[in-house]
Protein backbone atom coordinates (compact mmCIF):
# COMPACT_ATOMS: atom_id res chain seq x y z
CA UNK A 1 0.00 0.00 0.00
CA UNK A 2 2.88 2.35 0.65
CA UNK A 3 3.21 5.53 2.62
CA UNK A 4 0.68 7.59 0.62
CA UNK A 5 -1.87 4.80 0.87
CA UNK A 6 -1.43 4.70 4.64
CA UNK A 7 -1.79 8.48 4.90
CA UNK A 8 -4.93 8.38 2.77
CA UNK A 9 -6.35 5.59 4.94
CA UNK A 10 -5.77 7.61 8.12
CA UNK A 11 -7.29 10.75 6.58
CA UNK A 12 -10.25 8.78 5.25
CA UNK A 13 -10.84 6.97 8.55
CA UNK A 14 -10.17 9.74 11.09
CA UNK A 15 -10.14 13.22 9.59
CA UNK A 16 -13.05 13.12 7.11
CA UNK A 17 -15.64 11.77 9.59
CA UNK A 18 -14.80 14.60 12.02
CA UNK A 19 -14.06 17.47 9.68
CA UNK A 20 -16.90 16.71 7.26
CA UNK A 21 -19.88 17.32 9.56
CA UNK A 22 -18.14 20.30 11.16
CA UNK A 23 -17.66 22.05 7.83
CA UNK A 24 -20.87 20.87 6.16
CA UNK A 25 -23.34 21.35 9.02
CA UNK A 26 -22.04 22.88 12.26
CA UNK A 27 -20.24 25.96 10.95
CA UNK A 28 -22.89 26.77 8.30
CA UNK A 29 -25.65 26.44 10.92
CA UNK A 30 -23.77 28.78 13.28
CA UNK A 31 -23.05 31.27 10.49
CA UNK A 32 -26.69 31.13 9.33
CA UNK A 33 -27.89 32.02 12.82
CA UNK A 34 -25.41 34.90 12.93
CA UNK A 35 -26.55 36.08 9.48
CA UNK A 36 -30.18 36.18 10.61
CA UNK A 37 -29.20 38.56 13.41
CA UNK A 38 -27.27 40.93 11.12
CA UNK A 39 -28.95 43.56 8.93
CA UNK A 40 -26.77 42.68 5.91
CA UNK A 41 -28.57 40.79 3.15
CA UNK A 42 -25.25 39.67 1.67
CA UNK A 43 -24.76 37.15 4.48
CA UNK A 44 -28.31 35.89 4.04
CA UNK A 45 -27.68 35.29 0.33
CA UNK A 46 -24.44 33.42 1.10
CA UNK A 47 -26.06 31.05 3.57
CA UNK A 48 -29.36 30.54 1.76
CA UNK A 49 -27.35 29.72 -1.36
CA UNK A 50 -25.20 27.32 0.65
CA UNK A 51 -28.20 25.41 2.03
CA UNK A 52 -29.73 25.11 -1.45
CA UNK A 53 -26.44 23.75 -2.80
CA UNK A 54 -26.07 21.47 0.22
CA UNK A 55 -29.49 19.97 -0.50
CA UNK A 56 -28.59 19.42 -4.17
CA UNK A 57 -25.28 17.78 -3.25
CA UNK A 58 -27.05 15.56 -0.70
CA UNK A 59 -29.71 14.60 -3.24
CA UNK A 60 -26.99 13.80 -5.79
CA UNK A 61 -25.13 11.71 -3.23
CA UNK A 62 -28.24 9.78 -2.17
CA UNK A 63 -29.21 9.13 -5.78
CA UNK A 64 -25.81 7.94 -6.96
CA UNK A 65 -24.47 6.41 -3.72
CA UNK A 66 -24.09 2.99 -5.33
CA UNK A 67 -21.65 4.45 -7.86
CA UNK A 68 -19.96 6.92 -5.52
CA UNK A 69 -18.96 4.15 -3.12
CA UNK A 70 -16.61 2.88 -5.81
CA UNK A 71 -15.02 6.31 -6.26
CA UNK A 72 -12.17 6.36 -3.70
CA UNK A 73 -11.79 10.12 -3.35
CA UNK A 74 -15.49 11.07 -3.19
CA UNK A 75 -15.38 11.97 0.53
CA UNK A 76 -12.33 14.16 0.07
CA UNK A 77 -13.72 15.86 -3.04
CA UNK A 78 -17.03 16.52 -1.28
CA UNK A 79 -15.19 18.01 1.71
CA UNK A 80 -13.11 20.29 -0.53
CA UNK A 81 -16.22 21.46 -2.42
CA UNK A 82 -17.98 22.21 0.86
CA UNK A 83 -14.94 24.10 2.16
CA UNK A 84 -14.97 26.18 -1.02
CA UNK A 85 -18.68 26.87 -0.59
CA UNK A 86 -18.45 27.69 3.14
CA UNK A 87 -15.21 29.55 3.80
CA UNK A 88 -15.57 33.35 3.74
CA UNK A 89 -12.28 33.67 1.85
CA UNK A 90 -13.85 32.02 -1.21
CA UNK A 91 -17.61 32.76 -0.83
CA UNK A 92 -18.23 29.88 -3.20
CA UNK A 93 -21.96 29.64 -2.49
CA UNK A 94 -22.46 33.30 -3.41
CA UNK A 95 -20.38 32.80 -6.56
CA UNK A 96 -22.50 29.82 -7.64
CA UNK A 97 -25.71 31.73 -6.92
CA UNK A 98 -24.68 34.85 -8.84
CA UNK A 99 -23.29 32.97 -11.84
CA UNK A 100 -25.58 29.96 -12.18
CA UNK A 101 -28.63 29.89 -9.90
CA UNK A 102 -29.85 33.45 -10.47
CA UNK A 103 -30.81 32.59 -14.06
CA UNK A 104 -33.42 30.14 -12.78
CA UNK A 105 -35.49 33.00 -11.35
CA UNK A 106 -36.83 33.35 -14.89
CA UNK A 107 -38.38 29.91 -14.46
CA UNK A 108 -40.47 31.26 -11.59
CA UNK A 109 -41.81 34.03 -13.86
CA UNK A 110 -42.67 31.45 -16.51
CA UNK A 111 -44.52 29.31 -13.96
CA UNK A 112 -46.47 32.35 -12.76
CA UNK A 113 -47.48 33.13 -16.35
CA UNK A 114 -48.65 29.53 -16.81
CA UNK A 115 -50.69 29.73 -13.61
CA UNK A 116 -52.50 32.79 -14.95
CA UNK A 117 -53.34 30.96 -18.19
CA UNK A 118 -54.85 27.91 -16.47
CA UNK A 119 -58.48 28.45 -15.45
CA UNK A 120 -59.52 27.63 -11.90
CA UNK A 121 -57.04 27.07 -9.12
CA UNK A 122 -54.11 26.24 -11.40
CA UNK A 123 -51.22 24.31 -9.91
Amino acid sequence: MGFLGAVFSVVNALVLPLLGPATMLLYPAYASIQAIERPSHRDNMQWLSYWILYSFISLFEITFLVFLQWFPFWGLIKLLVHLWLVLPVFNGATFVYENYMRDYRKLNGLLNDLRKMIPGEGF
